[in-house]
């Protein structure tokens, strides 16, 4: 429902800028509708905590990986991330401190879209106990390892028992796919 009050707001206020550079005699109305349906093609997720201007960059994409299959990615193609310790009943991040530095947040904006083989309506957010919106995919809190210096490495797998490659079906991946 928020999504679609977030929706209707943009186009109200791209109908109000239309009107706008249609009297003014500018091109700027065209620019702003492909702009904007080009923004409404692409999922996304709605942040209540954020008021502030948005990116439509993809957060989570999906990508094939020799040894785990396909595994969702940040926008930059770097592996995200699933904690044992968070509970994806009742969504909950239980990386606090020291533990983010190591695996960072995914954060979340009020248009988070995803890219292709992602499914969207498993994306959403958790507003955590610092006041930071995280994103979540089937409601596990998403990350990044610092440890991963390239798109594609996954050298946070396994850590601790407890930190696993997220998979693009949602679920933790615990082993590598016999071969």
């Amino acid at each position: 429902m928020l999504n679609r009050l977030v929706k209707k707001s943009r186009s109200a206020l791209l109908l109000g800028l239309v009107f706008l550079a249609a009297a003014c005699g500018g091109s700027a109305a065209k620019s702003a509708a492909t702009n904007d349906q080009a923004r409404s093609s692409a999922p996304a997720v709605s942040s209540p905590a954020s008021s502030q201007a948005h990116s439509d960059a993809v957060a989570v994409s999906s990508a094939a990986n020799r040894e785990f299959g396909t595994i969702l990615t940040n926008g930059t193609g770097r592996t995200l991330y699933f904690f044992d310790n968070d509970k994806p009943i009742k969504p909950q991040s239980s990386c606090t401190g020291q533990c983010l530095k190591a695996w960072p947040l995914v954060p979340a904006s009020e248009s988070s879209a995803v890219g292709p083989g992602v499914d969207a309506a498993k994306l959403g957010h958790v507003v955590r106990t610092d006041g930071q919106t995280q994103l979540t995919y089937n409601n596990w809190p998403l990350y990044t390892y610092s440890g991963d210096t390239a798109a594609g490495d996954t050298n946070g797998q396994g850590i601790g028992g407890i930190w696993h490659v997220a998979g693009v079906d949602g679920k933790p991946i615990t082993a590598a796919p016999v071969q």
